[in-house]
């Protein structure tokens, strides 16, 4: 059954794991340090709208919430440590699963204008540079593939867990779509200042793109290149009133 026919989901406690040494890295990365197992996640990019589902994508489906436990059981964490990690549910007593508010073009995807302000190759990868990003108000570093310049205005995907990769602390994403074997990047109108977010300012909550079933995945799949513009649901993707542009078409993200 859908889970909205359950009506309210009333929750006794909600314990953020990223306040775990590591949690910030994701589960799976989460998994391979406290379990020292693989989470595999070849099921994620299956399709799921498909019915009924395959025994495979069930079982893929549970792993997130039995690792979950395992790792408590591993750590056998004290109730000070938990209450430390717990959030506070005074304002949070319901979760009405609802469709996400109308108007919204990425729910759940914080996407930023920004714009490169250092680039530099990473000497353990072929193809990776480590870039600082200029969002107005702040910045970010993060880990990419494909060629950026500085001064390349660009738009960025602010809610990602935080990651380590060849030794280098990724912040946040890119909005890049692949086409014919690479990897090209979104650009947000010219108008449009730095830190404006194509949806508004509203802060999401952080994304685990190791997660069966994230925001992230859910958007990619609507997403899509033609005549130079990026698609949502085969319309231009718009940012500060136009639309956002790409030199690719035929482009797919992931």
């Amino acid at each position: 059954p859908r889970l909205s026919s359950l009506g309210p989901l009333r929750l006794q406690r909600l314990i953020d794991l990223q306040h775990l040494d590591g949690g910030g890295d994701g589960l799976r990365a989460l998994v391979r340090k406290t379990l020292g197992r693989r989470l595999d996640k070849a099921e994620q990019r299956s399709d799921w709208s498909r019915r009924p589902l395959l025994e495979s994508q069930l079982q893929y489906a549970a792993l997130d919430a039995h690792c979950l436990l395992q790792i408590l059981r591993v750590l056998k964490l004290t109730e000070h440590q938990l209450q430390s990690m717990e959030l506070q549910l005074s304002n949070l007593q319901e979760i009405q699963l609802e469709p996400p508010p109308s108007g919204l073009q990425l729910p759940g995807i914080e996407l930023r204008v920004g714009q490169v302000q250092q680039v530099h190759r990473i000497s353990t990868s072929r193809h990776l540079t480590c870039c600082r990003i200029n969002l107005g108000s702040t910045t970010k570093q993060l880990i990419q593939g494909g060629e950026l310049v500085e001064n390349q205005r660009v738009l960025v995907i602010c809610n990602v867990f935080p990651r380590e990769i060849h030794g280098h602390r990724s912040e946040a994403g890119l909005l890049v779509a692949r086409t014919e074997g690479r990897k090209v990047a979104a650009r947000p109108p010219q108008a449009a200042p730095l830190g404006e977010a194509v949806d508004g300012d509203r802060r999401y909550p952080t994304i685990d793109t190791s997660a069966l079933d994230n925001p992230w995945i859910r958007v990619a799949k609507r997403l899509s290149t033609g005549k130079g513009a990026v698609l949502l649901d085969g319309k231009p993707l718009i940012c500060a009133g136009e639309a956002c542009s790409i030199d690719c078409d035929g482009g797919f993200f992931d």
